[in-house]
C-alpha cells in the first residue's frame, strides 16, 4: 500500500499538520502519517542569501528513507517554516524530487496579509495544501497541468495558488490513478 509521511522541521503547529494530513488522505487515496519533529539539516542555511536551501531538505528526506529501509512506495513530504531557494530561483514555494519521491514546502511565503494566526487562516491553510498536494503531485510522476484551474499548474509566488484548485484535473487524475 502506498504511503505518505509528513515530515514537520521545527515548531509546526499541530492543526496545520493534522489538516494536512487528513486532506493529504483524502487527496491522494492513501494512508498518511505525521512524523516526529526535526531540526533544520545542518548547513542548509545560506548566509549570503539569507535562505535555506531546499535540496538539503529533499537529501535529507531521502536518507532518512533510506536509512528506515522503508518500502518503495513511500513518500515523504517536509513542512518547514523557513524561506527556501535553489539554484534557479530565489524563492522556492515547495520543491519535489520525483526519483526519490520526497518534497518540501515552505509556510514562510504562504501566508496571507491577515490578523489571524497563520495556523488558523483557511486561505493560509489552503495555500499550504495546494502547494504540499502539487509537490506530492511530483513524486507520482506527474508534469505541471496547461489548466490554471488544476493543482498541478504551476505557482511562481502565493497569489498564483489562490487561483488554482486543490484538486487534480481530469487528465491529471487518471494519470494519478494509474500510477
Amino acid at each position: 500500500m502506498h504511503s505518505i509521511v509528513i515530515v514537520p522541521f521545527g515548531d509546526i503547529p499541530k492543526t496545520l499538520l493534522d489538516f494536512l494530513r487528513e486532506e493529504l488522505a483524502f487527496r491522494f487515496g492513501t494512508e498518511v502519517s505525521v512524523a516526529d519533529p526535526e531540526s533544520i539539516p545542518e548547513g542548509a542555511f545560506d548566509r549570503h542569501r539569507s535562505r535555506y536551501r531546499s535540496s538539503l531538505f529533499l537529501r535529507h528526506l531521502e536518507e532518512e528513507r533510506q536509512d528506515v529501509d522503508l518500502k518503495e512506495t513511500e513518500r515523504r513530504i517536509g513542512i518547514v517554516h523557513a524561506d527556501l531557494y535553489n539554484p534557479e530561483s530565489d524563492v522556492v514555494l515547495g520543491e519535489a524530487d520525483p526519483v526519490d519521491r520526497v518534497a518540501v514546502v515552505s509556510l514562510a511565503s504562504l501566508h496571507p496579509e491577515s490578523e489571524a494566526l497563520p495556523e488558523e487562516d483557511l486561505r493560509f491553510r489552503t495555500r499550504v495544501l495546494k502547494e504540499a498536494v502539487h509537490e506530492l503531485g511530483h513524486t507520482y510522476q506527474l508534469d505541471h497541468c496547461g489548466n490554471p484551474k488544476c493543482v498541478m499548474y504551476l505557482s511562481h509566488a502565493p497569489n498564483d495558488l489562490d487561483q488554482k484548485n486543490a484538486d487534480f484535473c481530469m487528465a491529471h487524475q487518471s494519470k494519478l490513478k494509474r500510477r
